[in-house]
């Protein structure tokens, strides 16, 4: 099963939220590679023993075994040549591949696009 849920905030709301946390010391800001694996290092963070490029291929692996009538319909390539492409280590991470990670690591991903 794939979960998606979306909620929508003001920035004005979500910047304090997120600087109310980082003072607070619930929250800490990092910095990410920008190397087209900006996703994988931000969701690896949060994973004690696992790199970018192992997080990668888990997620590729999961997309191939469990979420292809998700994906492929919005495809304008084959679903195999997309996992190909997901395999590389340029090319950035979207929804598909959140929505994986939460799946496969049982975890609510948040994010603030800001």
């Amino acid at each position: 099963m794939v979960k998606i849920e979306s909620h929508s905030y003001s920035i004005d709301v979500i910047d304090k939220y997120i600087n109310d946390a980082i003072r607070g010391n619930r929250a800490k800001k990092y910095y990410i590679p920008e190397d087209g694996s900006c996703l994988f290092h931000s969701l690896a963070r949060h994973l004690s023993d696992t790199s970018e490029k192992n997080l990668r291929k888990q997620i590729v692996n999961y997309e191939r075994e469990y979420m292809k009538d998700l994906i492929a319909p919005f495809l304008e390539i084959k679903f195999e040549e997309y996992l190909d492409e997901m395999m590389k280590p340029t090319t950035f991470g979207g929804e598909p591949e959140i929505i994986a990670f939460s799946n496969l690591y049982k975890l609510k991903v948040v994010i603030y696009d800001i």
